[in-house]
């Protein structure tokens, strides 16, 4: 339900099939009917809106990130930050302030084989590899977004069995939230379905092999263009903190 305030450009709002929104997200249930909680963000398909203290306000800078999951009412809470990475990473200067970038998100996995051996992708033309994944399209949840991309880039079904953490990238024209999880393959696998994008920059077939070799590749390769490099950086982390959580399980 909504009451209206004495205002055109806000409104009351209490949760009732809607989703409810943290930027650094990724899901947990919350019950219908509840007031919406501060700070958090409420969004309807192709809106900007956003709720402080229960009043919904427009905000252009959060640019369209979430739209509404149909039929489901979910509440986001932030992976913990294990890395920012900017242009100073790279002996750079910062192009824009931050509230001038697009927000971004991501998902990434460490994704393992029966054998316990990891997926790597080469992308020659960019002289880096990188793990699977990709950005959260309209409608989706990181999970499902992670498996969409897992599917196209490595060719085979996957299942979510742990989280990594996120790494925020100050990386002009984003601003980008990558959440990393660990993931298992399903069932067999197949072949990639690269988008065209992919098929230009060149990637290559999975290579699978033990998370450490991995590790040694990204430390061995040298990026020949700035995304290149934070994309480097950033799923090497994803790697490293991964062999540690493993570690001490």
């Amino acid at each position: 339900g909504a009451n209206e305030p004495n205002r055109s450009d806000a409104r009351l709002i209490y949760i009732y099939q809607l989703i409810v929104i943290h930027p650094l997200c990724h899901s947990a249930c919350l019950p219908a009917g509840q007031a919406c909680p501060e700070s958090f963000f409420i969004l309807d398909s192709g809106s900007t809106d956003y709720i402080f203290n229960g009043i919904v306000r427009h905000d252009k800078r959060w640019n369209k990130p979430f739209t509404i999951l149909a039929g489901r009412i979910r509440i986001f809470t932030p992976m913990k930050t294990i890395a920012t990475i900017s242009n100073k990473d790279f002996g750079l200067k910062e192009t824009k302030d931050e509230d001038e970038l697009e927000l971004r998100n991501a998902a990434r996995a460490v994704l393992f084989n029966e054998k316990s051996e990891m997926a790597i992708i080469a992308v020659p033309t960019g002289n880096y590899h990188k793990i699977p994944g990709g950005g959260v399209e309209e409608g989706e949840d990181t999970e499902g977004a992670l498996k969409r991309e897992i599917l196209e880039e490595v060719g085979c079904e996957a299942e979510i069995i742990g989280e990594i953490g996120q790494i925020l990238e100050f990386r002009d024209p984003i601003k980008q939230y990558s959440y990393g999880y660990i993931a298992q393959v399903k069932g067999e696998i197949g072949q990639p379905k690269f988008t065209a994008s992919e098929k230009e920059a060149d990637f290559q077939l999975a290579e699978w092999m033990p998370i450490e070799e991995a590790i040694g590749i990204f430390e061995e390769d040298k990026p020949n263009f700035l995304m290149a490099k934070f994309m480097s950086k950033r799923d090497k982390m994803f790697l490293e903190k991964a062999k540690e959580i493993m570690e001490d399980k």
